[in-house]
């Protein structure tokens, strides 16, 4: 099931800005029962709302690497983080092979945006991470 993109407002008058808090977005894998009818932020009901069909664009995650050795009994690589890369949909995904600091996985992930998963996956095949 592919992941849609909906498009939510509850004032129809006020601009579409993006600081506007009377328009959201809500990812969801069913629209039918997606929880985009009501604004997180004031419950004001939803008077429309357009579901937006995601392209194959590269899914990028920094993810804590901390973790729990049960041999020695303590915490390991606290503060230090996974790189992943995936599709839209997640069936194909990319995790690094090192640990990083944070700095240093912001800067690493900058060079993946915009780029489709296929070119992304080319990149990430030629830095190793």
């Amino acid at each position: 099931m592919k992941t849609v993109l909906i498009y939510s407002a509850a004032d129809a008058e006020a601009p579409a800005s993006p600081g506007s808090q009377h328009h959201w977005y809500t990812l969801v894998q069913d629209p039918a029962a997606a929880e985009a009818d009501h604004n997180p932020w004031d419950g004001r009901a939803a008077i429309l709302k357009k579901p937006y069909e995601l392209q194959d664009d590269c899914r990028v995650s920094i993810r804590p690497a901390r973790c729990f050795d049960p041999i020695s009994r303590q915490e390991q690589h606290k503060n230090l983080y996974l790189i992943e890369i995936a599709n839209q949909g997640g069936s194909s995904a990319f995790c690094s092979r090192r640990l990083y600091r944070w700095p240093e996985a912001l800067g690493f992930i900058a060079q993946f945006e915009g780029l489709s998963f296929p070119a992304a996956a080319r990149v990430w095949r030629a830095k190793k991470p």
